[in-house]
Parts: structure tokens; sequence; C-alpha cells
């Protein structure tokens, strides 16, 4: 298994035809493949709790700890709100973070003094 890494401005997600580039919540969200074609996940990237997917592969080395450690650190730049909004959808949790992230929602609370 190849080790998924976390850099400045891509979750870098190694695949046998190509790495794909996951753009960061704080920088170009978005997914593109290694032609830089916009593409979609293959699967619903998070679970009803807006928590995220576990690499593929056997728990027995250092590199799926390393690849897990760079997903979390990746999905961490997405605002927890915006995760759990997304993740109540069964179909098109992507295109609705790519629609909030499009949209500036970082949907902080908007507090007002006390």
């Amino acid at each position: 298994m190849a080790t998924w890494r976390l850099t400045d401005d891509f979750l870098i997600e190694p695949r046998p035809e190509g790495d794909r580039l996951w753009g960061r919540w704080d920088r170009q969200f978005g997914l593109w493949d290694a032609d830089g074609n916009t593409v979609c996940p293959d699967i619903a990237p998070l679970g009803r709790l807006g928590t995220w997917f576990d690499p593929d592969g056997p728990r027995d080395g250092d590199d799926w700890y390393q690849s897990r450690a760079a997903i979390a650190a990746y999905w961490a730049t997405v605002p927890t709100r915006v995760r759990l909004i997304a993740s109540q959808l069964p179909q098109g949790q992507w295109e609705a973070l790519r629609a909030m992230w499009a949209e500036g929602c970082e949907l902080p609370r908007n507090r007002k003094p006390r």
C-alpha cells in the first residue's frame, strides 16, 4: 500500500493510474486526477456523523497509519458543521461540499458580544 500524503495544498491519494489530488478546504477545495481533470470520489467520503473514511489496505504497517493521519488532517480543514451537513446526504456529499466551499460557507457561528 502506498502512503497518502498531506501537503500545504493537497491530500495526495496514490492510485495505480496516477495520483489524485484532494484540494484542501483552506486552499482550493476539489478533487483532480493525475491529468488535472476534476473528478468525484468513488465513495461517499463522509460517514453519518461527519467522520471520514479509512484508507484501504491492511492495518498492520506504518503506511496505513500514516495514511490515516494524513486523511484525518485533511478532513480537519473542513469545518465540523460543514461535514455534518454534507454527511446527512446519502448521495451527493461531494457536490454539496463543493457548493458550500464555492459559496464561502465556513459557517462560523456569528456571536454577538455580550
